[in-house]
């Protein structure tokens, strides 16, 4: 078969992978939970770094000197509203593959309360491992990367006996 001159050299029909339905949605809940799982860690370490700094003046002052410390305390607050965007986004594109459009929209707006936007995050988290192990993937502690789940996906369909 000739190729298309408009056609990319690189990509050719056979490079192409078929992808189900489900194992594509598989993939977009490891991707998302791992992203989320990445922003509660870091909003959780820089909450703790924002508020070491600004209670502990000497700490401040140890680290950066006399004239950058509350600058730097700063910053890191200024950190948290990036991270408090992020995790909005993250919350609402994790929700939607389990939940309709209206309660995603609710929990990504949970983001905007501090007290209340980690528990969320930790039952997306949970929901997410449980649809992974509910299709038969062994997810670790930060979720799957693409490579392992297809990997896994094709053990998972090498063994599955086929009744005829």
């Amino acid at each position: 078969m000739e190729t298309s001159p408009f056609q990319s050299p690189t990509t050719t029909e056979a490079c192409l992978e078929s992808i189900s339905p489900c194992d594509e949605r598989l993939l977009r809940i490891a991707s998302n939970q791992r992203w989320l799982f990445l922003l509660l860690g870091l909003r959780l370490l820089s909450a703790m770094l924002a508020m070491a700094l600004y209670e502990s003046p000497s700490l401040r002052e140890a680290i950066f000197g006399e004239s950058y410390g509350f600058a730097v305390a700063n910053l890191f607050r200024g950190l948290l509203y990036f991270l408090m965007i992020a995790s909005i986004i993250a919350c609402y594109a994790l929700s939607r593959q389990f939940l309709p459009r209206p309660p995603s929209i609710l929990i990504a707006l949970t983001q905007f309360f501090p007290p209340y936007s980690f528990l969320p995050q930790f039952l997306l988290i949970a929901i997410a491992f449980r649809a992974l192990k509910q299709h038969g993937l062994k997810p670790g502690w930060f979720g799957l990367s693409e490579s392992s789940i297809h990997s896994q996906l094709a053990a998972r369909e090498s063994s599955e006996t086929l009744f005829l």
